[in-house]
């Protein structure tokens, strides 16, 4: 996604481009965790570092 799309989309909501990023990726983890089988997904995924702020 282009950055300019991502800023003009952060501007418009009154966010910022981090908001955005976060958005982002959190809708394909997300979909990725969705879209996997239960047992393809390990229990505690190293890989995995994102803690996504609940205001």
């Amino acid at each position: 996604m282009p950055f300019a799309l991502i800023a003009g989309i952060g501007h418009a909501t009154g966010t910022t481009v981090d908001d955005g990023c976060t958005a982002l990726v959190t809708a394909a983890l997300d979909r990725f965790l969705r879209e996997t089988p239960a047992g393809d997904v390990p229990a505690r995924p190293r890989a995995v570092g994102w803690l996504v702020p609940m205001i």
